[in-house]
């Protein structure tokens, strides 16, 4: 496999990017709770790396990016990486790859963008608030490193001899329990009544909701079916398909870019 790509920093942010001459867009990625932009790492053995440039930046606190005590909560993330995209993306379109609790900022980030937010592919984001596993543990902590310690003990005994799960657990032995706790917190606030399903659904640009059948709650998929949210099921799998079908995802969110192009 490979996967060929260089690092540049912006504001303490550790971002992995690949650029082509054949540019159709600018896709950026956001990991998800804890995890870092190596959840993406096949993005850049894809179809996708020949005609978009490609931004997976770590989160303040997250992978290589270090623990910025100003952004440790989505909306101060958010934020950060906002004037990160408009440096580096700043005249081109953007599309938006999120996965679970990163799709909170991906959505916020859309409605900044506005008519320069040509899509958004949500993979399994948090619509509802059964959809914060993890991040739904903060809720009961106010120690961050208390929480560190837990979560890690309640995903070493998940993890079992699944990959998928095995590599989360590796990302979140590096993250910062501020930035845990921080995300945490934030994320439980906002997926109260629903808001971040309802600001999802609202998107004016082309968005799609990617989602598996034993990886997503049954209150999400109701969700769904009731705003009438564009969606396609991969079928069965862990709640990270772009890690375990790896091919078949990217193949997919291919296909929403160059729908979403075409449609503008």
């Amino acid at each position: 496999m490979m996967l060929n790509h260089t690092i540049i920093t912006l504001n303490n942010i550790f971002i992995r990017s690949s650029t082509t001459q054949n540019l159709k867009g600018d896709v950026w990625f956001f990991h998800g709770f804890g995890e870092s932009g190596l959840s993406f790492i096949e993005t850049f053995s894809s179809p996708l790396r020949n005609n978009f440039n490609i931004y997976i930046p770590d989160f303040p606190g997250f992978g290589a990016s270090p623990l910025q005590t100003s952004a440790v909560s989505l909306e101060n993330s958010k934020e950060l990486i906002l004037r990160v995209l408009a440096t580096i993306s700043k005249n081109n379109k953007i599309f938006i790859v999120a996965h679970s609790l990163g799709s909170i900022i991906g959505t916020w980030i859309c409605q900044e963008l506005k008519s320069q937010a040509i899509g958004f592919f949500n993979i399994e984001g948090n619509l509802t608030r059964e959809d914060a596993y993890f991040s739904g543990m903060a809720r009961d902590y106010e120690d961050a490193d208390k929480f560190h310690k837990n979560l890690l003990s309640h995903i070493y005994e998940k993890a079992g001899n699944t990959p998928a799960l095995q590599r989360y657990f590796a990302s979140i032995c590096f993250a910062q329990p501020v930035a845990l706790l921080g995300w945490g917190k934030s994320a439980a606030a906002h997926s109260e009544a629903r808001k971040s399903g309802q600001e999802f659904a609202s998107l004016d640009c082309a968005k799609l909701y990617y989602w598996g059948t034993e990886s997503t709650p049954e209150a999400t998929q109701d969700f769904i079916r009731k705003k009438s949210i564009p969606n396609k099921c991969f079928g069965k799998g862990s709640h990270w398909p772009m890690v375990e079908h790896p091919e078949q995802c990217y193949g997919d969110i291919l296909t929403f870019l160059s729908t979403a192009l075409a449609s503008r």
